[in-house]
């Protein structure tokens, strides 16, 4: 994935629409940027970080995305998702009409 380029809300931290750019669900802006401004910078920082992981669990899970506000206001980019699974090595299978000694 190509990095995204951050634009600072001055020196306290990410402007909301860098944040809105990246988050996958663009409904209730003006709340979105309500609970944006409410976060420190480094919860901002955190938040925006905490979306690629977000977007992939919502896509493996079959889950629908959470409206901005809501992720935000809920500190979602704190939740622990399970890791997918892995696959585990393919076991070889003995075709029935092999003979074994």
């Amino acid at each position: 994935m190509a990095q995204q380029k951050i634009t600072m809300k001055s020196k306290s931290g990410i402007a909301f629409d860098t944040f809105w750019k990246k988050y996958p669900l663009h409904m209730a802006k003006a709340n979105a940027e309500r609970e944006w401004n409410r976060l420190s910078a480094r919860d901002q920082r955190d938040a925006f970080n905490g979306i690629d992981r977000y977007r992939e669990h919502c896509l493996r899970t079959g889950v629908a995305f959470k409206y901005a506000n809501g992720w935000l206001a809920d500190r979602r980019w704190t939740d622990e998702y399970d890791e997918p699974a892995r696959p585990s090595a393919p076991q070889q299978e003995i075709p029935d009409d092999m003979e074994i000694w």
